[in-house]
């Protein structure tokens, strides 16, 4: 594995931070709640990258990267306004 690398997120369906960040892209795309997280991987950085595959209800699929900075606590924080960024890398997979 490389030192600052992308990790593959094996478990990622019961994990409350990857599930946050699915759910905070999914509220930031506007097409639909989210439906399924197809992939996820995290990066450490100065907080957390999430490098997530997502579905939406709307039958769309997106692949986004959700930076998590540090400080943020709880599995939903996001909820609350307080992850950091949001970026569309890319749509219709």
């Amino acid at each position: 594995m490389l030192v600052g690398g992308y990790k593959d997120h094996g478990n990622f369906e019961n994990d409350a931070g990857v599930q946050g960040a699915a759910d905070f892209a999914a509220d930031k795309l506007g097409d639909g709640k989210l439906a399924k997280i197809l992939s996820a991987k995290t990066q450490v950085v100065a907080g957390t990258n999430y490098d997530m595959q997502i579905e939406l209800t709307s039958g769309k699929k997106f692949q986004v990267v959700v930076y998590e900075p540090l400080g943020v606590t709880g599995p939903f924080a996001g909820s609350s306004g307080s992850w950091g960024s949001m970026a569309l890398t890319r749509q219709g997979l």
